[in-house]
């Protein structure tokens, strides 16, 4: 059985896939946000590229997170 956390200092597949999942609701979310704003209309091209960093600023931020945290989701804390 896999586990459930990464070691302390390591990545795995899950982490990974979480952060893909990470980014897709944050973009998600962003392109939303700014839909609303704009009184329904869709994003502009420069609008699309600021949803995208924010969608893969928030998967490195979960990866960064998750690579800090030991098998025992604690943070900052070795085996």
């Amino acid at each position: 059985m896999e586990k459930l956390f990464s070691d302390f200092l390591r990545i795995n597949g899950r982490d990974i896939a979480k952060s893909i999942l990470m980014a897709f609701i944050g973009s998600v979310l962003t392109a939303l946000y700014q839909i609303i704003e704009a009184g329904g209309a869709l994003p502009s091209g420069a609008q699309w590229k600021s949803i995208l960093t924010i969608g893969l600023s928030s998967a490195l931020a979960y990866l960064v997170k998750n690579f800090f945290t030991n098998s025992n989701d604690k943070f900052a804390k070795p085996e």
